[in-house]
């Protein structure tokens, strides 16, 4: 197994914007409001064999873990104990003190070469948690949670939003990326298997806690940058996750567009569970392309778009730059981030309680800050599987892509959806293209009573056209 040295940031952090002279207003909120749950935490010590690694050796895997809690715990946990736990990513049964003071310096170090301040550093660093360290888990049954880490990063990138969602009854566990264990990737032609290795962590991290926490009702995966397209394949994988969060993950992106659909774990008609996208245009390394969220017709997929945010903003960094001036300035932080980060926060929490609590009874989600969260495009799975109630019969719909004045291909007799695959895929970068098969031909049923009319073909247009509400 190839060792890595130790990245203790978020990777986002390493191409940071240009900074401004702006920083957050003192008297901005700092976090979102804590559930009624006391939150505990623990970290799991694992070794398993990756499916997906290709060398068949031990992997060392450490699981950190946010749990509803009772009483108990020896203290409260603060922001430099979850950089110090990266100290012992590739030895997890081995923690000791002088390695979590050697990351915490090295996260100091890296932090004021991007420009915080030596004091505001510290302060980063002394912020307190609102977990508590090895408390008794309280009774009951707890929807799990599994967040999937972007491209090098590890616990503490995502620790206020594991805490927040913990004290709000669900328990919450992460595993460092896999970059951070088996090395990074070398160029666009690993994200899928880098994506398959991460999406195995994940599942043997959910299994770990199943075994040692309490019982589960619900299963969810949150997925940021790189993350999200783990996410999705432990999703299309794993038919009891009932809710898929992307916190601007690569699945609705530009960069690395068409990769992760080579993995052999990949099946757009496998994935039920709805999807909330969170994505913002600051960025332009992620530009989005919706083109690989428009191809998984059986989920319902809510696409919001998130202002006033980096890419960076969507990790523990949006939390943190209200209370950090210079923090705030490296990362182009704007008065409004704090209270847009608030949002995906708040609304991750919504989309969690309506489809893995409430298993989808509301149908009508809306971001809990509609008036800063935009919804740009609300998709349902009215036809699943990719089909369509004709007037003579189901009818077969292949869709796709998003934005612009949308396409409908109509092929002529005797020919069938297949035929426009080049143009399908060459229009959907830019916009919502749609081929189906006309009744009899292809997969769509034969006529009922035989009407094979050109008025009869026109009627499978329409059908089409309403049931997809192409406007």
């Amino acid at each position: 197994m190839k060792r890595i040295g130790i990245l203790l940031v978020p990777l986002g952090l390493l191409a940071l914007p240009a900074a401004r002279d702006s920083a957050a207003p003192a008297n901005v909120r700092e976090s979102v409001e804590a559930g009624p749950w006391r939150v505990g935490f623990r970290v799991l010590a694992t070794q398993y064999v990756n499916s997906h690694s290709g060398d068949g050796a031990p992997r060392p895997l450490q699981i950190s873990v946010w749990y509803p809690a009772s009483k108990g715990g020896s203290r409260p946990m603060g922001y430099r104990d979850y950089v110090g736990l990266t100290a012992s990513e590739l030895a997890p049964h081995a923690r000791p003190k002088e390695g979590a003071r050697k990351a915490v310096e090295a996260y100091r170090r890296f932090l004021g070469s991007a420009g915080v301040t030596p004091s505001d550093v510290t302060r980063i660093l002394d912020t307190p948690m609102k977990a508590v360290s090895g408390p008794t888990p309280a009774a009951g049954r707890f929807p799990l949670v599994v967040i999937s880490q972007g491209n090098g990063q590890s616990a503490h990138d995502q620790a206020f939003l594991a805490e927040y969602l913990a004290s709000h009854g669900y328990v919450v566990a992460t595993t460092p990326s896999a970059s951070r264990i088996s090395g990074p990737m070398k160029s666009e032609e690993d994200i899928a298997s880098k994506a398959e290795e991460q999406a195995d962590d994940l599942a043997h991290a959910a299994l770990e806690v199943e075994n040692r926490q309490p019982p589960r009702d619900g299963l969810a995966v949150i997925g940021h940058s790189f993350g999200a397209r783990a996410a999705l394949l432990l999703a299309m994988s794993n038919p009891n996750v009932k809710a898929l969060v992307s916190l601007d993950g690569g699945i609705g992106a530009k960069t690395g567009r068409g990769m992760l659909q080579r993995s052999a774990l990949f099946d757009a008609d496998a994935l039920t569970a709805p999807i909330l996208h969170f994505y913002e245009e600051a960025d332009a390394f992620m530009t989005p392309d919706f083109s690989l969220l428009g191809s998984l017709r059986r989920s319902r997929r809510f696409l919001v778009k998130s202002p006033d945010m980096h890419h960076i903003h969507f990790t523990s960094v949006g939390a943190l730059s209200p209370r950090v001036a210079s923090l705030a300035s490296a990362t182009s932080a704007t008065e409004e981030t704090s209270a847009s980060y608030q949002a995906v926060c708040r609304s991750t929490l919504s989309f969690l309680d309506v489809f893995v609590k409430e298993s989808g009874e509301s149908r009508d989600w809306q971001p809990s800050d509609p008036g800063r969260l935009q919804m740009e495009k609300l998709e349902g799975p009215e036809n699943v599987g990719g089909w369509v109630e004709g007037p003579q019969g189901r009818l077969r719909v292949d869709d796709g892509g998003t934005g612009a004045l949308p396409v409908l291909f109509v092929h002529g007799n005797g020919g069938n959806r297949t035929q426009w695959a080049a143009e399908l895929e060459h229009l959907r970068a830019t916009r919502r293209a749609v081929a189906f098969d006309l009744r009899g031909m292809g997969e769509s049923a034969p006529a009922r009573d035989g009407d094979y009319s050109v008025e009869g073909f026109a009627s499978d247009v329409t059908a089409v056209a309403d049931a997809l509400k192409l406007e």
